[in-house]
């Protein structure tokens, strides 16, 4: 005795077609927009210029850190 699959025939497998057609029809309805970019050419070579200027700290308010254990801190990029 053996079992015919007829789960997916005629009315079924046309809904599920549909069901399908809807699913790639949301997902393509809800991406967002593309955004325009700019393109160029990245080369290498030397840096051939510099910004040099002055900054000015304002601390408006004073902390004292102190941490148990020793190290050494580097410069912070901000």
């Amino acid at each position: 005795m053996t079992m015919k699959r007829r789960w997916l025939t005629g009315p079924r497998l046309i809904g599920a077609f549909v069901m399908v057609a809807l699913a790639v029809a949301v997902v393509f309805a809800l991406r967002r927009p593309t955004v325009a970019v700019e393109l160029g050419a990245v080369s290498g070579g030397p840096l051939t210029i510099t910004v040099d200027d002055l900054g000015e700290t304002r601390v408006t308010d004073l902390f004292i850190v102190a941490a148990p254990v020793t190290g050494e801190l580097l410069r912070v990029p901000l």
